[in-house]
């Protein structure tokens, strides 16, 4: 869900003007680890005012807020997976929908001592159709 809440707050909120409206092509790791420690700091919602400000401000490029405003969405559900203890230390985190956002999952989760693995589009839909084979097959069909 994380990717569907950037896309909404990119394209359907006040802070549309504030961040490029497409799919970022690279993230900027200073700027997404700043809105990781606003969220942190101060909450989801005023971590994404905080990319109004910035553009109010005319502090950094519309690319490097939109990298801001991932950060602060990544590390709200990241941190609230942590806190759930949903992940399995021991084990690996399998992050879907590939591109920069789930690099940026993948290098997060790293900074936590956690190892992932991101999947490209193909992989996710070879996954898919193993699964669904499995499936069928399990039902005698």
């Amino acid at each position: 869900m994380t990717g569907e809440l950037i896309h909404a707050a990119q394209t359907q909120t006040i802070l549309a003007s504030s961040v490029p409206q497409t799919r970022p092509d690279l993230i900027d790791q200073t700027w997404l680890e700043a809105g990781m420690r606003e969220q942190r700091r101060s909450g989801l919602p005023r971590a994404l005012f905080c990319v109004r400000l910035l553009e109010q401000g005319s502090d950094g490029s519309p690319e490097q807020r939109l990298s801001f405003l991932i950060g602060a969405f990544l590390a709200s559900d990241m941190d609230a997976m942590l806190s759930r203890r949903s992940f399995d230390p021991e084990g690996e985190v399998v992050i879907t929908g590939g591109g920069v956002i789930a690099e940026a999952w993948r290098c997060a989760l790293a900074q936590n001592s956690m190892r992932a693995i991101a999947l490209g589009d193909s992989e996710v839909e070879n996954a898919t159709l193993t699964g669904l084979r499995r499936v069928f097959s399990a039902l005698g069909k």
